[in-house]
């Protein structure tokens, strides 16, 4: 992230969640960005320190480790974690931090990939990273993963937005296999994480893999499983598929991940 001891302004923002765990991810590195990292802030009088609304406590406050948090200038409001950072902070409107709108200038895919992973790798409790990595163990480390979405039924629809063939959508198993096998996938064991909304469709497609499923309901351990395997296929129209492949390609130079 290009940042080291840096000093944390006592001016502070604030926002509120734009929706779920991943767009407050992004919210939360374009903030960082904007505000708090002296290469990318606009200038040394605009920085400013974070502070986390409440709206933000039921996703971050399950796994979050506070201390590295507090490293980017990013302040908890709830108790205990607050860090003497309770007081009066400027609002910013909730989807122009989620879009990006105060930073001065457009992030490079790196810049972003490595804001993301700071959130969703390097700020992510010990206690938390440690059982994750004892179920990857037991996968044995060469394993793929599948992100599968519905996204409420607006799947299909998000993908002609784009111009894409919806095939992930449907959870098709010739589509996924082909896709994995684009990545170098061979026999290796497969596991399906899924947002459970279209459970049947789900269930041919790992019997026809041989998978596992996540049996993960907290996405965040999703998140930390599909950073650790060794080749993911994504679903392109999924913010949760769009952090994972950004922050695969920042840190590993990632040429094992898709999204379609």
């Amino acid at each position: 992230m290009g940042m080291s001891n840096v000093s944390c302004p006592r001016a502070c923002v604030t926002f509120e969640n734009y929706g779920r765990l991943n767009n407050m991810v992004i919210q939360l590195a374009n903030a960082v960005a904007a505000f708090v990292n002296p290469s990318t802030a606009a200038s040394p009088a605009s920085r400013r320190s974070i502070l986390l609304h409440d709206s933000f406590r039921a996703s971050f406050g399950t796994h979050s480790d506070y201390a590295q948090l507090r490293r980017t200038c990013i302040f908890a409001s709830w108790p205990p974690a607050r860090g003497g950072r309770a007081r009066e902070c400027t609002p910013v409107p909730a989807r122009a931090m989620y879009t990006g709108q105060p930073l001065p200038r457009a992030l490079t895919p790196r810049e972003e990939g490595l804001g993301r992973a700071w959130l969703m790798l390097g700020a992510v409790r010990a206690d938390f990273r440690r059982q994750n990595a004892a179920e990857l163990a037991a996968l044995g480390g060469d394993f793929s993963v599948v992100h599968v979405r519905s996204l409420e039924g607006s799947c299909a629809e998000r993908h002609q937005r784009q111009a894409r063939a919806s095939s992930i959508c449907r959870h098709a198993p010739a589509f996924v296999l082909q896709t994995l096998r684009s990545v170098g996938h061979e026999s290796q064991a497969v596991v399906v994480c899924t947002d459970h909304q279209q459970p049947a469709q789900v269930a041919l497609l790992v019997a026809r893999l041989n998978a596992t499923v996540s049996p993960h309901r907290d996405p965040m351990r999703d998140v930390m499983t599909m950073l650790r395997c060794k080749r993911f296929v994504g679903n392109s129209a999924s913010t949760f598929s769009l952090n994972v492949a950004s922050v695969r390609a920042a840190v590993f130079g990632d040429a094992l991940s898709v999204t379609v």
